[in-house]
């Protein structure tokens, strides 16, 4: 699927929130749980000198003024969670991710570095967004700017996307931002490109560009695709 809203964290990659910093029994689910509550319980016995009253000590790691004060000590502060998460890695699509059941701004999980972060100034704008990151147009700035990966994939980063070209939904209609949050809702059930497309060039007033902008996106893509099988067979 190219894009989805988040409904099952077992299956998207993304961390509950509420489970970060819950203790080293939340840790002990995983392998990979299990090796960072082994890093803790190394850090818990790791003595560090410093000094208390003008002279040098040494006190347990958990208990140095920067750690102390956090509960529990090993707890990191973590950024509001975004509404929209992007894939960094595009192959034919680019995957775009509501971050849902969140309260006001906020998103209710957090996500690895596999994914951008992305936060509306406006929080009514955020499914008209959505719809915009996941058209066509919005795909064809990528494919243009997004740097090269080995097999034929593409790479977007923060710089990328801070360039990237997004409308201002401010200047639209209140009509045509609703239309274009429609049109993300009805796309997460069908995931119809050209319904959505058709929607979103609609609602920006570019319609007489659509088939155009498909088309260019579609020949720059078989083309990434091409040149990379060809590297994959040698080059013949």
């Amino acid at each position: 699927a190219a894009a989805y809203s988040i409904k099952d964290p077992a299956k998207s990659r993304i961390l509950d929130r509420t489970d970060v910093g819950d203790g080293k029994d939340i840790l002990a689910k995983t392998a990979q749980g299990r090796l960072a509550a082994e890093y803790i319980e190394h850090g818990e016995a790791m003595m560090v000198a410093t000094k208390k009253g003008g002279r040098p000590v040494r006190i347990p790691l958990p208990e140095i003024p920067t750690l102390a004060g956090r509960r529990p000590w090993y707890s990191l502060s973590l950024p509001p969670p975004p509404p929209i998460f992007i894939g960094r890695i595009i192959d034919r699509a680019i995957r775009v991710h509501e971050n849902e059941a969140g309260t006001g701004r906020e998103g209710a999980y957090l996500a690895l570095d596999t994914h951008l972060h992305f936060t509306p100034d406006a929080e009514d704008h955020t499914g008209a967004f959505l719809a915009y990151f996941a058209s066509s147009y919005f795909a064809l700035d990528m494919e243009k700017n997004a740097a090269p990966l080995g097999g034929g994939g593409l790479r977007i980063d923060n710089r990328v996307l801070a360039k990237a070209r997004v409308p201002a939904f401010d200047k639209l209609s209140p009509k045509a931002v609703r239309k274009m949050k429609d049109a993300w809702s009805e796309y997460c059930a069908t995931l119809d490109r050209k319904r959505l497309d058709a929607a979103v060039f609609a609602a920006l007033g570019m319609a007489r560009h659509l088939d155009a902008v498909r088309a260019d996106l579609g020949r720059l893509i078989d083309r990434r695709m091409r040149a990379s099988k060809r590297a994959d067979d040698g080059g013949a």
